[in-house]
Order: structure tokens, then C-alpha cells, then sequence
């Protein structure tokens, strides 16, 4: 069976996305891109919404031994989330969980140096993410938005069909843009 091409590249799936969310937007809303996927589909719909854009940092929480395996995430400041333990000890998951928080903090500083960091607080956010696989990485950019924001849109060009029900939306097809509100 061959592969359905759902866009032409991330710069195409932002302004499909636009098409989307452009209406339900707040005036005050920042976008938020999720590093690094996200950044080209945020950047189109910022541009679309006249709105602010900037990058949140969120590395996934890798299994030991087996990189590939995604345990959860991480974000900045206390934002985490965990979706599976699996075998692992508490050490296990700590050490794994301080390996991705020292990944955060080298790439957050390098691209903050140059980019100042967005005050999100009392604001509207839009997550922006270029897809949705396992959902950690977005759930842990929620817990972090929902510590400062008013309301919270998080967003993305694709979702995987096993997280539908995640995102509170019926599953039209897998090729479906994903838009969902929540406090």
C-alpha cells in the first residue's frame, strides 16, 4: 500500500492548520511553536493571525537503552509528563528524566540567547506542533501553558488515529488537521 502524502512540507500543513484555527483565535493569542517540528508550521500560522510566535522547548523522555521508546516529556520549569513506567525503577525514570531536562536547558538557552521569551502570562496560547504520535510532547507543553495562560488552543497538522480521543475531536480521517481548546 502507498504511503498518502497529507502535505507537501511543514510550510504547506501551517497554512492548511490556518485554515482551521484561524477564526477562533483571541486577539492577544502567542503562538507557540513546539521545538523543532513545530517551528515552520507555527510561523505560518502566526503570520496569519498577526500574532507573536516563539519556541517552546519540550524533549522527550527516552527509554534507556531503547532511544527510540518515549517514556513522556519535559518542559521548562516543572512541567512534566510520564505516560508509561514500563519495568523501570524510580532511579531509572530519574536518571532518564535528568538526561532530557539537560537537553532542555542546552537547546532552550541557545535559541533564547537570541530570542527573548514571550510573557505569556494572562494571555491566550496556541501550541503549535507539526504532529501528534504518542501525544507526550504536547500534553507536557500544556502543563506548562496552563501554569501562565488564560486559555489554551493546542494545534496540529496530524494526529495519530490512536490519539483522537486525546484530542477530543470525531476522527473524520487520520489525514485530519487537529485543533483543541481547554483550560
Amino acid at each position: 500500500m502507498a504511503d498518502t502524502i497529507l502535505f507537501s512540507d511543514r510550510r504547506d500543513a501551517g497554512l492548511e492548520l490556518v485554515e482551521l484555527v484561524a477564526s477562533e483565535a483571541e486577539p492577544d493569542t502567542v503562538v507557540m511553536a513546539l521545538s523543532h517540528g513545530g517551528v515552520e508550521v507555527a510561523v505560518q500560522v502566526a503570520r496569519a493571525l498577526h500574532a507573536p510566535v516563539d519556541m517552546l522547548v519540550v524533549r522527550k523522555i527516552r527509554y534507556p537503552g531503547t532511544p527510540r521508546r518515549v517514556l513522556g516529556a519535559v518542559a521548562p520549569g516543572y512541567a512534566i509528563y510520564v505516560h508509561t513506567r514500563d519495568d523501570l525503577t524510580s532511579h531509572e525514570l530519574s536518571i532518564a528524566a535528568a538526561k532530557a531536562r539537560e537537553e532542555l536547558a542546552h537547546v532552550d538557552a541557545r535559541i533564547h540567547k537570541r530570542l527573548r521569551p514571550i510573557d505569556v502570562a494572562g494571555r491566550e496560547v496556541m501550541l503549535v506542533d507539526d504532529g501528534i504520535t504518542t501525544g507526550a510532547r504536547m500534553i507536557t507543553a500544556a502543563r506548562w501553558a496552563r501554569q501562565c495562560c488564560t486559555h489554551l488552543r493546542r494545534s496540529a497538522p496530524w494526529c495519530a488515529p490512536t490519539k483522537y480521543g486525546w484530542w477530543r475531536w470525531p476522527p473524520s480521517s487520520a489525514a485530519s488537521p487537529a485543533s483543541s481548546t481547554g483550560r
